[in-house]
Order: C-alpha cells, then sequence, then structure tokens
C-alpha cells in the first residue's frame, strides 16, 4: 500500500511539474520554447482526460448488470 501511494505521489509531482514548466515556458519570448510549452500542457491535459475516461470506464463496468 505505501508502494502504490509513493507512486501515485511521484506522478502527481511530474503532473504538477509538468504543468508549472510548462505555463513558464508559454510566457518566453522564443517561439520555440512556447510551442513546447504548448505541448507539455496538451500532454498533461491529455493524460488527465485520458485517466479521466478510464476510471470512468472501469467505474461503469462495476455497477453494469451481468449481461
Amino acid at each position: 500500500m505505501a508502494r502504490r501511494g509513493l507512486t501515485l505521489l511521484i506522478i502527481w509531482v511530474a503532473f504538477l511539474a509538468d504543468l508549472m514548466i510548462g505555463a513558464g515556458l508559454l510566457l518566453s519570448k522564443d517561439d520555440a520554447l512556447q510551442t513546447a510549452g504548448l505541448v507539455m500542457i496538451l500532454v498533461a491535459a491529455s493524460a488527465l482526460a485520458g485517466l479521466t475516461l478510464w476510471f470512468y470506464v472501469q467505474n461503469r463496468r462495476k455497477v453494469a448488470p451481468p449481461t
């Protein structure tokens, strides 16, 4: 259980770091860095959306009546 908590903590910190670094890169004057920042934020948002969808599907499978 402790190992799972540590894994989730590392993933959460990496997600937040990705968002913060991406937001910082968006504020730079270099177009390449702005593009990299946008890509980093979109990757983090896509991962969050995918994880939410995965949890939703898992939850629906648990409550669905057997066929």
